[in-house]
């Protein structure tokens, strides 16, 4: 299995599953609850899935 898809990662507001993945779950936000709680909606891709990835692979999200 690819190292970036062991989380499954899921709202933490709503519940509503973002991505699905192995059985260890992470915790973002959906473009629904996040525009809910901050109206200002998302430019850029999930910031949860980059966490995510740069876990499962090791690397630093300041490193790039």
């Amino acid at each position: 299995m690819d190292a970036s898809r062991r989380f499954t990662i899921v709202c933490a507001w709503c519940g509503k599953t973002l991505r699905r993945g192995g059985a260890h779950v992470s915790h973002g936000i959906c473009a629904r609850c996040e525009t809910a709680f901050t109206n200002e909606p998302r430019t850029a891709g999930p910031a949860t899935v980059a966490f995510a990835e740069s876990v499962s692979s090791g690397r630093s999200l300041a490193a790039g």
